[in-house]
């Protein structure tokens, strides 16, 4: 088998960071996570027939989760927290916002190679919805859709393969606590 091809195969130690929030969180159980980036594809017609093709990517992309979600982010990725309720009480309706956040997890392939991944912009784009099943055996996850947006950079999406990063270690415990784009580019000279 040739181990240097990457076919990921698990994530782990995902993390959420809302704007405000100094440092990101876990947040909670990813059982799978699917990424489908959006294309822009233009085309040149000469007399009636296409001469040329090319895809550019926009930056923008769905990802379609499923988890195990902590309440606190669940409250706000779903914009259910007013102050106007009295504490422990929250609402969903016309006046709730989804809440931007970023995202950050893990992926390792079957040789548990690590490669770190990004979206820096992301908002669910699903309405709530449950579904509660007695006498089940194991507790269903939940299912979120979310769009993910480019940042100032243009990019939606970012990823490390740690084995060819230098101070991967650094990188790691910075990507995973507090992202920061900025801090992945080469200084200007």
């Amino acid at each position: 088998m040739d181990k240097k091809v990457y076919s990921p195969f698990e994530i782990h130690n995902c993390a959420i960071k809302f704007e405000k929030d100094e440092k990101a969180d876990r947040i909670g159980c990813m059982g799978s996570i699917e990424e489908n980036a959006d294309m822009k594809v233009v085309t040149k017609k000469c007399e009636g027939i296409e001469e040329t093709v090319s895809s550019r990517p926009t930056g923008t992309g769905e990802l379609k989760m499923t988890l195990h979600i902590r309440w606190e982010h669940y409250v706000r990725i779903f914009g259910m927290k007013f102050e106007e309720l009295k504490p422990g009480v929250y609402a969903y309706g016309k006046n709730s916002r989804h809440e931007e956040f970023c995202l950050t997890g893990e992926v390792s392939n079957e040789y548990d190679q690590k490669m770190l991944k990004a979206y820096p912009r992301v908002m669910v784009t699903d309405g709530k919805a449950m579904k509660v099943t007695n006498g089940e055996e194991e507790v269903a996850e939940m299912e979120l859709t979310a769009k993910f947006m480019p940042d100032e950079h243009g990019m939606g999406t970012y990823e490390a393969m740690l084995e060819e990063v230098q101070e991967s270690e650094t990188l790691q415990q910075e990507w995973n606590e507090n992202f920061n784009a900025e801090g992945l580019y080469v200084p200007a000279a």
